[in-house]
Order: structure tokens, then C-alpha cells, then sequence
């Protein structure tokens, strides 16, 4: 889901607007002035938010003209389009420097030291074209593998250790959920091949209530993913008029939601990550909309972090607003209950019982994809009521869209059905595997993500090259892994992101401890680690 940042941006890059700085400023030892920028973006912003003249001023701040984080990752591309490759323009440049003038002044001075001091080719890899190379030279990506025996997958040759997957129950492996899928297939087919609107297999019934009772909901919808899930019910939730919060570090597919919403006439909002005050201050600025929506992930894919509900769901009622959550990572996780021996919770039944909320009336809709901890393709969106059901349920990507594959449905019913019986034993176990792992390698030296030991292991390795390196020395130690690299981290703070599930070992967290060690004794020694 992030190694793929860099291929997405360059895509977007492609659709930025073609609103041109002058040709001059292509050439490479053109000084840039701020005054150009500045005319520039006066410029792209009257076509963008189709404004009179006279409404542009110099000395306002872009949130004043309605950029959110949506459309700043526009502006931005737009504005890299217009500037000599080599210079990566971050979308929160415009919060840091909030008004026209003062972005271009420093945009202006960035530029002109870049053209003056520009690096060799080879050696910038912070941007993205290079971020790209450095993706070439990871060996844990866009592999075949031709076998697989438990969490060890076969490529190229040998058996690699499997710490990329996010089967985290590893119910994938299960006989009670592979025995399940052949009789479902034997009485509906491979493939219903219907619409939803038209018909259902009964499968649909049996999932949602099972999961119905799980979240103790009145009812859940399921969608056949939770991008498809996003992309249809975003912006039936916002409406044409309503306004859209949505968190910095939000997963990739609401970030395209959000677009897709905006373009239908909903405001989206960005602000900084987990930051309540900057999210206090942006409800007050648009406490006048219809609709309000906060858009958060439950568990962040790439710090491991909890969003803190509680304090979201206060918000939300200060402002008469609507808290969104995708627990993607979350469900079949954490739930309800938590205690010392057991941080998760019990029962994996998501974020919100986790913190013992409830969800009409906390103001919450919850969703989450079935194909982490419960190894199906799927996902669902809780519903108040039978009027919340059928809105939903007119989602253009429910309604256009093929069904979820017959094989999904029953291996999702059968997982919920171990879930209940074994889930807590699952659970308690991948706990046990992700405390060892992250034990060690903070013992070792490096900085581990995350404070809850969840089971997303990102150990910070550093810059671009580190990330590497240490891909290759894990590799030549037989551990693949999801390598997080700018940018889906910052610049600085590369990632190695082991998933830990319940399939996998004592043995396999040995191999990928003194893996860890390898790959600090080689950073120390180029980087001079302490």
C-alpha cells in the first residue's frame, strides 16, 4: 500500500493543472524571484477556485482561499512541473508558510540555492525519481514466488521468512477456512455475477450479521473493498455541501475518497497529524457547514499509532460533527477490554469498543477491510439503521461494481467463526511473537515505531540509502519485509516494517533478530551509530 506512493505521485504529478510560469524558469540557472512564484500562484488560484481579482491578496493565507490538503498536493505538483527536477515540494510547506507572499519568498530561496548547488544526479535520491531508483534496488519488491509453506515463501530459488504479510490472525493458513470455501462455491459458483442492486447470495446476510453481532451494531454493509468502500461512501456522507477533515497521514485510498468527494462539491480540510488543536481550530474556522465529517485511521499502517477516539468523538459532539474511522489494521485486532496482560483488548471487534465507545452515540461510522486479519477479500461499513443502510447501499461503487468473489464470503463467515472460539489464543500469541521482536531490536539500538506493540514493527533505519543497505543485508538473511521509504515517511526516517502474524514463528523472529543486528552493525559502521 506505500510502495506504491511513488508511482501514485508521479501519476498525479501528470494531472496537475497545466497553468504555466514563465519558460525562463525551466532553464537551470534561472533566478527565480518571489515575485514570479507569487504572480504564479494568484494566478492558480483564481483558475482553481474560479475567483474575481480583486479577492486575491498577497498577504492572506491559502487556508483563507480554501486549500486544503488536497488541493495543496495539487499546487504543489503544479509547481513542481514548473521547477527543475531535483526539488521536492511537500504539501505542508503551505502550513509552515501560510500566506502567498511569504510561501513564495521562501519557495524563491529554495529554488535558487537548489540551482546553485545542485547535487549529481546520481546522488539525489530524495527526489521522487530517485526515490523510484531506490525502490529498483530493494530486493524485497515485485517478486514471484512460486511456493509457499506456512509464513516461508519460495523466490528465486530459496526460502524467504514472510514478514511483509498482513494475514495477521493467519487464518489464511486455517483448515476450518479452507474447508469452508469449496462448499460455498459448489452451491453459488465461483462467481454470483451479480449487481447488488439486483441480488445477493445469502452469504452477504450471513457475514453482516455476523459481524453485526461482533461490533455490536444494529447492522454493517459489506463492499468489496475498502478503497471501493471509501470511493462510494465519502461523498455520500459529505453530500454536495457538507466539509471533509481529514488527518495529514490519512491511508491513501481516503485521500482519493476525498478528491473524488471534492469534485462533487464537498470542502475538504486538512490538517496536521493527530494534531486535536490544529483539528479544533480548523471545526471552528467551518463550524457553519451543513455536514462535517473528521476522516482518521483507527491503527496508522506505518507508525502503528492509535488514533485517539476519545478525544475525537468529544470534538466531534463540541462541533456537531461525524467521526469516520477506517480500522483496517485495527479489526480482528484490537478490542474490547483491554488489560495489562493483554493491551489489544479481546474479541478483535475494532478501535471503537477498544476504547469502550459506543456508535450512535459517539458519532461514529466505522469501517474496515476483511483482508488483514481475516485474510478475505472484503470490507464493511457499519449502519445505524435501516435509512443509513439503504443510502449506503446506492454508493455507485456498490451499485457498479462487481460482488465480492464467493470464496471471500465464506472464508470471512468461517473466519469470524474461529475468531470466536481461538481469536483471544490468535491474539495473545501474536502479542507474545511482537514483544520479542521489538524488545530486540530496541536492545540492539534501533528506534521502534509505536508504544502499544502492535503488530506493525517499523524500525527506523534513516535516510533513503540506509533503507538500502538494510533491505539487502535483510534479504541475504532471508527476511522479506514492506520496506517504507519517502514518500510514505519522511525523508529521514526510512522504515523496515515487519508484520507479525499468528503463523509465524519463535524460530522466524530469531532469524529476523539477527538479521536486525546485521543490519545495525553495517549502518554503525558507515553511519558511525552509537
Amino acid at each position: 500500500e506505500n510502495t506504491l506512493s511513488v508511482v501514485a505521485d508521479a501519476y498525479f504529478n501528470q494531472l496537475a493543472p497545466a497553468k504555466a510560469l514563465a519558460p525562463s524558469l525551466k532553464k537551470e540557472h534561472t533566478v527565480v524571484t518571489a515575485e514570479a512564484i507569487q504572480h504564479w500562484i494568484e494566478q492558480w488560484l483564481r483558475l482553481e477556485f474560479k475567483l474575481p481579482p480583486t479577492q486575491i491578496s498577497s498577504h492572506k493565507t491559502f487556508v483563507d482561499y480554501g486549500v486544503d490538503s488536497v488541493s495543496a498536493t495539487e499546487l504543489a505538483a503544479a509547481l513542481e512541473a514548473e521547477i527543475k527536477p531535483g526539488l521536492k515540494l511537500e504539501s505542508a510547506l503551505f502550513w509552515d508558510h501560510p500566506t502567498i507572499s511569504g510561501f513564495s519568498k521562501h519557495l524563491s530561496s529554495l529554488i535558487n540555492q537548489a540551482s546553485s548547488e545542485l547535487p549529481s544526479l546520481d546522488s539525489k535520491l530524495d527526489s521522487d525519481a530517485h526515490a523510484a531508483s531506490a525502490y529498483e534496488q530493494i530486493p524485497q519488491l515485485f517478486n514471484r514466488a512460486t511456493h509457499r509453506r506456512n509464513r516461508q515463501v519460495f523466490i528465486e530459488g530459496r526460502w524467504i521468512c514472510d514478514f511483509a504479510s498482513c494475514n495477521y490472525l493467519g487464518l489464511d493458513l486455517h483448515p476450518q477456512v479452507q474447508q469452508a470455501i469449496l462448499p460455498a462455491i459448489r452451491e453459488w459458483g465461483t462467481h454470483s455475477g451479480w449487481t447488488r442492486a439486483v441480488a445477493s447470495p445469502d452469504l452477504y446476510s450471513e457475514l453482516e450479521a455476523a459481524l453485526s453481532t461482533l461490533l455490536k451494531v444494529p447492522d454493517t454493509l459489506v463492499f468489496p473493498s475498502v478503497s471501493a468502500l471509501h470511493m462510494g461512501v465519502i461523498p455520500i456522507l459529505a453530500g454536495k455541501s457538507g466539509t471533509i477533515f481529514i488527518d495529514d497521514a490519512a491511508h491513501r485510498s481516503i485521500v482519493e475518497a476525498c478528491r473524488l468527494a471534492k469534485q462533487h462539491g464537498a470542502q475538504v480540510v486538512g490538517y496536521r497529524h493527530s494534531d486535536l488543536a490544529d483539528l479544533s481550530s480548523k471545526l471552528t474556522q467551518h463550524s457553519e457547514a451543513s455536514v462535517k465529517l473528521i476522516v482518521i485511521d483507527g491503527v496508522y499502517s506505518m507508525s502503528s499509532n492509535y488514533a485517539d477516539l476519545p478525544a475525537y468523538v468529544s470534538l466531534a459532539k463540541q462541533f456537531d460533527a461525524t467521526v469516520y474511522v477506517d480500522d483496517a489494521h485495527g479489526f480482528g485486532i484490537v478490542g474490547e477490554n483491554p488489560t495489562p496482560a493483554m493491551p489489544y483488548g479481546h474479541r478483535g471487534n475494532g478501535i471503537v469498543n477498544y476504547y469502550g465507545l459506543r456508535y450512535e452515540e459517539d458519532r461514529i461510522i466505522y469501517c474496515a477491510g476483511l483482508s488483514k486479519a481475516f485474510s478475505s477479500y472484503g470490507a464493511f461499513v457499519t449502519c445505524g439503521d435501516a435509512h443509513m443502510r439503504k443510502r449506503l447501499a446506492t454508493a455507485w461503487t456498490a451499485v457498479f461494481s462487481g460482488p465480492s468473489p464467493v470464496a471471500s464470503l465464506a472464508s470471512a463467515i468461517a473466519g469470524l467463526k474461529i475468531n470466536q472460539t481461538e481469536g483471544d489464543r490468535l491474539r495473545q500469541r501474536i502479542y507474545d511473537l511482537t514483544r520479542k521482536l521489538i524488545a530486540a531490536a530496541r536492545d540492539i539500538g534501533f528506534e521502534v515505531n509505536g508504544q502499544r506493540d502492535f503488530p506493525i514493527v517499523s524500525v527506523v533505519v534513516g535516510s533513503i540509502e540506509s533503507a538500502i543497505v538494510a533491505c539487502k543485508i535483510l534479504w541475504e538473511h532471508g527476511i522479506l519485509i514492506t520496506p517504507g521509504i519517502f514518500p510514505a515517511v519522511p525523508k529521514s526516517r526510512s522504515l523496515l516494517r515487519f508484520s507479525i502474524t499468528a503463523a509465524n514463528t519463535e524460530c522466524e523472529i530469531d532469524q529476523a533478530i539477527v538479521a536486525l543486528r546485521a543490519v545495525y552493525s553495517s549502518l554503525a559502521k558507515a553511519q558511525n551509530l552509537k
